[in-house]
């Protein structure tokens, strides 16, 4: 699980952190930021598992140069610094080590990395200037000790050691030892199991190629087939539709026009596609599914995939989804975070791994349903000082319990205050 992410100099933000607990909701107004921390979690876990750059920067919508916070003036700042905190599952690290070594490796780690733009040939190139992997709070290993960091996967071998690409000169050199690849290996499998949804009900609609296993990307491309490939994961003589009857049983109580779905596969077409049922309807596609049953039915599907155990980040899950249907909707992405009693049919004995979800919205209707200390509110505040021109940044605030005059956090910031949520709550109504 991630539990912390800082960005300093990407986008919006400079000098930013954020706890991330297994649940939190990011609402804040329009240009407030939220989309930008999307784009951040997506780019730093990219560069942290190892992807190419350009693929990084293509996650992150823009390129390279775009991607550094620009001052009032038009000035960018030199470098961008992300830093990603986990908290890894007990037994993730013990199946990967020896039975001799089981508990060695502490649960707590810390991977950091610095990019800038570098001359190469006649152009600046993006490039890891430095990069640190390491333990936090453990008595075995101090915090300085250097471990090789989840992107070693992508590593070259390069005489007896391994060498990350992409990575300036003496950044992403380690020693070929499989133990210390560890906590690394599991960052790296989490980080590649995250999901950032940013769903599109034209993508949703689409068919699937038949045959091909299918990831879904952001937008929401390849849904008929993530959904064949989830019910082919989890099927078996017991359960010979996996866990789609979970989904289809929620998909109902959250869209209750919708009774049911099946997964058609057209071998002349070579695809597969949804059909759904409805009260007033024996069989429809996808394409006449209203945009709200597509973007729930996603957001379902990656969050009963057991196969899945990475963040699982939702943008605005509040579009084309009534109010009511979306206190429901959040109160299912808020269980899911605790007890998965379904789970357990589809994971080992032990296997501790629980859900992750993050939102963003710009809904009052998650003030009603969502504690507020999983709640953070994010602004876009003017920076001044240091010698520099002013900038626009994003800055996040925590909410005032109810009842409760706003206090300080420890760098100043004061919590955001109920005369403030209430401005929120009018100013969203007009949205």
């Amino acid at each position: 699980m991630i539990t912390r992410i800082e960005i300093d100099g990407f986008k919006s933000f400079v000098d930013f952190q954020l706890d991330i607990p297994p649940f939190l909701a990011v609402i804040g107004r329009n240009a407030s930021g939220k989309s930008n921390l999307l784009d951040a979690l997506m780019f730093a876990a990219a560069v942290a598992r190892g992807d190419r750059l350009v693929d990084a920067v293509a996650a992150a919508r823009g390129d390279a140069a775009s991607l550094f916070h620009r001052r009032s003036d038009g000035t960018p700042v030199d470098s961008m610094r992300f830093a990603l905190e986990f908290s890894l599952a007990r037994s993730d690290l013990d199946a990967r080590c020896p039975d001799e070594d089981a508990g060695y490796f502490p649960g707590s780690w810390r991977w950091e990395a610095e990019l800038r733009l570098v001359p190469q040939a006649k152009r600046e190139v993006l490039r890891v200037v430095e990069e640190t992997f390491h333990p936090l709070g453990s008595p075995r290993f101090s915090d300085k000790e250097r471990f090789p960091p989840p992107a070693t996967r992508a590593a070259i071998r390069t005489g007896d050691g391994l060498t990350i690409p992409e990575r300036s000169q003496g950044v992403g050199s380690y020693e070929d030892d499989y133990l210390d690849w560890v906590p690394g290996t599991v960052c790296a499998d989490e980080l590649e199991s995250m999901m950032v949804l940013r769903l599109e009900p034209t993508e949703l609609a689409r068919p699937s190629p038949l045959g091909h296993e299918m990831a879904m990307s952001p937008e929401g491309t390849g849904l008929a087939g993530y959904l064949q490939g989830v019910l082919e994961a989890t099927a078996d003589y017991e359960y010979p539709e996996g866990v789609l009857p979970l989904v289809k049983a929620r998909l109902s109580r959250l869209v209750r026009e919708i009774t049911d779905f099946d997964l058609v596969a057209d071998e002349q077409r070579g695809d597969v596609r949804l059909r759904f049922r409805s009260r007033h309807h024996t069989g429809f596609e996808a394409d006449q599914a209203s945009d709200g049953t597509l973007r729930i039915l996603a957001v379902l599907a990656a969050l009963h995939d057991p196969r899945r155990r990475g963040l699982l980040a939702i943008e605005e899950p509040e579009n084309g989804v009534f109010p009511e249907r979306l206190r429901d909707f959040m109160q299912i992405l808020r269980d899911e975070v605790g007890d998965r009693e379904w789970l357990r049919s589809w994971r080992d004995w032990g296997d501790e791994a629980g859900a992750q979800v993050l939102v963003t919205s710009h809904s009052p209707v998650l003030l009603d349903v969502v504690p507020r200390d999983e709640i953070v509110f994010l602004e876009s505040v003017t920076r001044v000082g240091g010698g520099t021109a002013s900038s626009a940044v994003t800055r996040p605030r925590r909410l005032a319990a109810v009842g409760e005059a706003p206090r300080r956090d420890a760098s100043g910031v004061p919590a955001v205050s109920e005369a403030e949520l209430n401005r929120f709550r009018v100013a969203a109504g007009g949205m």
